[in-house]
């Protein structure tokens, strides 16, 4: 089995030990982000921030429909240790240094990056969990129940 398979098997473990579970969607996000979230009754969606243009592009349009049904978006940096906008903006003409020695300078003015955060809640707040939707859609067609285009782990 490959290491992300492992890793997501280890994170719908901790995950279901808080009364939750992981969903694996498929599709544009733009597109089965919205569903999901309408499907589930989602208030708030927390995402892992990236910072490549289409990225900014993509995570844009899915704050925009996600605010249009009421659901709060939320992204952090936490795949680095300081984030990369910081440290851009803090070096020359607010642009990272090309070299190492001058990077590690930075970063030593910048100080120590942030502590992390706190394990979530034991017991995670479960009011009905439903399963991923089994009609989403997937480069303009549904998806059905058996489609590969979304998929729980097994219980």
């Amino acid at each position: 089995m490959s290491p992300l398979c492992l890793r997501a098997q280890d994170l719908d473990a901790s995950l279901r030990a808080r009364n939750s579970q992981l969903s694996v969607l498929r599709g544009r996000p733009e597109e089965v982000l919205p569903q999901a979230a309408a499907h589930w009754g989602t208030d708030l969606l927390t995402f892992e921030a990236d910072f490549e243009p289409y990225a900014l592009q993509r995570d844009a349009s899915v704050r925009d429909k996600l605010a249009a049904q009421g659901v709060r978006v939320e992204s952090f940096v936490s795949h680095s240790l300081y984030d990369p906008r910081g440290v851009a903006a803090a070096g020359p003409g607010g642009k990272p240094p090309l070299s190492y020695g001058p990077f590690v300078k930075l970063l030593r003015g910048i100080g120590p990056p942030p502590l992390p955060v706190q394990d979530p809640p034991a017991d995670m707040p479960n009011e009905g969990s439903k399963p991923a939707p089994a009609a989403l859609t997937f480069n303009g067609r549904a998806a059905g129940a058996d489609d590969a285009n979304w998929e729980r782990p097994a219980s």
